[in-house]
């Protein structure tokens, strides 16, 4: 089993999140087989989506105008 790893995310601007969103939703469903997860309350939101695998992560970094956050890089 691959080992995952928590992330959230934000958006560099509203049209980003405009036109990105979709792919992103997507990529983290069919990685982690969940359907939502908590967002925070702000225009574009931050998202805190389930364990993803490192291939998911890789393909979230392509995503224009995201910008994600490891949340579990210090626990060792």
């Amino acid at each position: 089993m691959t080992d995952r790893k928590l992330v959230a995310y934000r958006w560099d601007s509203p049209e980003a999140w405009e036109e990105g969103n979709e792919n992103l939703e997507s990529i983290i469903k069919s990685d982690s087989g969940e359907e939502s997860w908590p967002l925070a309350r702000c225009f574009p939101p931050m998202g805190f989506p389930p364990p993803l695998s490192e291939e998911a992560i890789a393909e979230l970094e392509k995503v224009h105008g995201v910008l994600l956050e490891r949340l579990d890089e210090n626990e060792e």
